[in-house]
């Protein structure tokens, strides 16, 4: 549809569009700004409907930049409009202006500005704060990103103090309470973020609430955080892809510290990558169910919220896979705490008796030689019968006794080899046990800790 109105309102001027980028890239330009005029729409005071009428700005200009016809019939009209530049510039407006379409050299400068002509307005730090926190996050360099956060709360801090009337608590405590929370000051955040949101005049907005929620669980409140992201995703209808991918974020973060016994010991810089490799198949060792319970608790929260499925679908999804992945470590644990085992007292094999000693045999065999010899040498009329009885049950007794002794060795013998055999065996199975239960669901944790890990990214 081709453009045919006269053309009374110059929205590259307006919003800081640059006239050379494509139509496609026009559109993107428009859905950024409107993105960042919605979150001060919720604001109160005359930020809260300079907003809005910004808004309906953006929605005429998404009409006049549908297309290339209706865009170059646009461009046309525009260059027969006079130029008025007898009107103030207005620098606070400018800043904003530039900041919002990414324009960071032109947002500085036109923030140094504001500051020298509109001095006594708090927006004119407002402005500069956020300028300040966008290129900290930017910076090469945790000494330099620092830097840019200090100045950014000494903007805020400027803005805090000249707001004596009060008309700008909102966006003036929101931009303090999130310096605050970048230099890690989260006591102070979260006192900021507090007056911002009694501020608001309506609903919970949505980058206010994923940027609180960090500063609420750096003072070990999770709770609070967890709920904020929850209202954000409940109440904002007009949620765009990005902003929601923030909320998604900063509840997974609140989720694993309220969850996650040891989430407090990770390195915060590494916090994505560290908070599931942290004691990777064995994180629990006094309690292996507390975190699955938090985890089945917050599932149970989050249905009782009742939010659109389009905007729960993924922080249910993060639930539900991390409550997997606990049910499969759990089960570990478990086969691991009942799986058979060899202790000392098992290995303790029955002692071998000790061997019959042969002399018992050697003397046998000596007191049969003689026995034989003895009758042969003894005249007969000195035999009186009762030698060969004595010396028989002589060696019969030795010969019973080696034979009891040999049979006790032998069965002795026999009993350790089969002791012996029982214990390889238990070994063996006790050890088959340990390895199924210690690779329990390996793969499975695995997987589902590399999806985990996605999300996050």
């Amino acid at each position: 549809m081709a453009y045919n109105s006269a053309v009374s309102f110059d929205y590259y001027q307006e919003f800081g569009f640059k006239r050379k980028e494509s139509t496609d890239q026009l559109r993107q330009d428009i859905e950024r700004v409107r993105r960042q005029w919605r979150q001060l729409a919720v604001l109160s005071g005359n930020k809260g409907a300079e907003a809005s009428e910004k808004l309906r700005l953006l929605a005429d200009a998404s009409l006049v930049f549908q297309d290339d016809a209706s865009r170059e019939a646009y461009d046309q009209a525009l260059l027969s409009q006079p130029v008025d530049d007898s009107a103030p510039i207005d620098w606070i407006a400018e800043a904003r202006k530039y900041y919002f379409v990414d324009d960071d050299d032109a947002a500085r400068a036109a923030a140094s500005k504001a500051r020298a002509v509109h001095g006594n307005d708090p927006q004119s730090y407002v402005i500069s704060a956020w300028i300040e926190l966008r290129e900290g996050s930017r910076a090469n360099g945790k000494k330099e990103q620092r830097n840019h956060y200090k100045r950014a709360r000494d903007h805020a801090s400027n803005a805090y103090i000249l707001d004596t009337r009060e008309e700008n608590v909102a966006d003036v405590n929101y931009v303090r309470g999130e310096a605050f929370r970048l230099l890690g000051k989260h006591k102070k955040a979260v006192e900021n973020y507090e007056r911002a949101f009694e501020a608001v005049e309506a609903g919970v907005p949505s980058d206010m609430a994923w940027r609180a929620a960090y500063s609420y669980v750096g003072i070990d409140d999770c709770d609070t955080a967890i709920e904020l992201c929850l209202e954000a995703l409940r109440h904002n209808d007009d949620l765009d892809a990005e902003t929601m991918e923030y909320v998604q974020y900063a509840y997974y973060y609140a989720i694993e510290h309220a969850c996650f016994p040891f989430a407090n010991r990770v390195d915060e810089d590494d916090y994505i990558k560290d908070v599931y490799q942290f004691q990777e198949y064995r994180p629990f060792e006094d309690s292996s169910t507390a975190p699955l319970q938090e985890f089945r608790k917050e599932l149970s929260r989050l249905d009782s919220k009742e939010i659109p499925e389009k905007r729960s679908n993924e922080v249910r999804k993060f639930l539900q896979l991390n409550i997997q992945r606990l049910e499969f470590m759990k089960k570990r644990i478990d086969m691991l705490d009942t799986v058979p085992t060899v202790d000392d007292k098992d290995r303790e094999l029955p002692k071998v008796k000790a061997q019959p000693n042969p002399m018992i045999l050697v003397i046998a065999v000596v007191l049969t030689i003689a026995s034989i010899f003895a009758s042969y040498i003894t005249p007969s009329d000195l035999r009186d019968g009762s030698e060969v009885p004595i010396m028989t049950t002589i060696i019969a007794g030795l010969v019973i006794i080696y034979m009891i002794w040999l049979a006790i060795y032998l069965q002795s013998k026999d009993e350790r080899k089969q002791a012996e055999v029982q214990l390889k065996e238990k070994t063996k199975q006790a050890d088959e046990a340990h390895k199924y239960a210690d690779s329990y669901g390996l793969g499975q944790v695995e997987a589902i800790t590399e999806k985990l890990r996605i999300m996050k990214r």
